[in-house]
């Protein structure tokens, strides 16, 4: 099965993917986290795809595609793949129909409040990138309970920057729902509630 999670920042996309990642044996592939971890290639796309995150805008859109088809090629994909937080726009949606089959889309939807009280209390992991936040605090502050590693904030988690994330969403990313609805392909749940509420929603529709 080929799993698209979408929904504002905060709304527990990487979260809910981990989840059904474990449950459905498909690897989790976070846009995302391949992003940012191309931005710390000394490389010219990464140079520009760290300043253009750092600055809260959206990668250029011939960049992720290129990014993503790599990761798609691997063979833990054979069998499918959880894919969180892409496409971020129908031109990018329509470039996922070329490159790989989609089988459903699943929203998450929180209010921008929500968001930024999530956001603004999230911390990852510096080497195995778990994320924890209001929903999920570590044992001991400031270290990963998985590998013990340092626990940092991410640069663009600032409340200035969060906002002008949550702008673009709505601007760029929500026709996204709209031409998958067309499809029949998205199925959307309330994110709000606490996280296991919000998978068991997420597993029964996709039954």
């Amino acid at each position: 099965m080929r799993i698209v999670i979408l929904g504002p920042q905060g709304s527990g996309k990487g979260t809910q993917a981990n989840l059904l990642s474990e449950k459905l044996k498909l690897p989790h592939i976070d846009a995302g986290q391949l992003l940012r971890d191309e931005a710390e290639k000394n490389t010219v796309i990464g140079k520009n795809i760290k300043s253009t995150m750092e600055r809260g805008e959206l990668i250029a859109p011939s960049i992720a595609p290129k990014i993503l088809l790599k990761r798609l090629a691997k063979n833990d994909c054979k069998n499918g793949f959880i894919l969180d937080g892409f496409p971020r726009d129908v031109g990018q949606a329509k470039m996922l129909g070329k490159i790989t089959r989609v089988d459903v889309v699943v929203e998450l939807k929180v209010s921008d409040a929500l968001a930024i009280k999530r956001l603004s209390n999230r911390w990852q992991c510096m080497r195995c990138d778990t994320v924890y936040g209001i929903t999920l605090l570590p044992k001991k502050s400031g270290l990963c309970d998985k590998c013990g590693g340092k626990l940092v904030r991410r640069k663009d988690d600032t409340p200035a920057l969060i906002k002008k994330r949550l702008k673009l969403y709505h601007k760029v990313t929500e026709p996204v729902m709209d031409y998958f609805k067309k499809q029949n392909k998205l199925v959307s749940v309330d994110a709000s509630v606490p996280v296991g509420v919000a998978f068991k929603k997420i597993l029964a529709l996709l039954k």
